[in-house]
């Protein structure tokens, strides 16, 4: 194992996915690696279809956005925040 790369050989990743409503996808991801981890361990989140229409932006850059933008920064533009999950300040 080398220094930030948090996987080994025995790595084993099980992704699930299930349409929970007609816009609504439910992800599930469970990672299970014995040498580094001592239990497997699992995430998941909803993928909701966008029924507004918007323009797909370029991940980089946008414009009035700095490499150092806060949360609140990419509420003003439009970003939407994962319902459940609180930035820090907000708890």
């Amino acid at each position: 194992m080398l220094r930030g790369h948090f996987q080994s050989d025995a790595l084993r990743v099980v992704e699930r996915l299930t349409l929970i409503e007609p816009n609504t996808i439910h992800y599930e991801a469970t990672i299970e690696d014995p040498r580094l981890y001592t239990r497997p361990w699992t995430i998941a989140l909803p993928l909701r279809r966008n029924l507004e229409y918007s323009e797909i932006w370029e991940e980089a850059c946008h414009e009035g956005i700095s490499g150092t933008s806060t949360i609140s920064n990419l509420r003003d533009v439009g970003y939407k925040v994962y319902p459940g999950i609180r930035p820090p300040g907000e708890r």
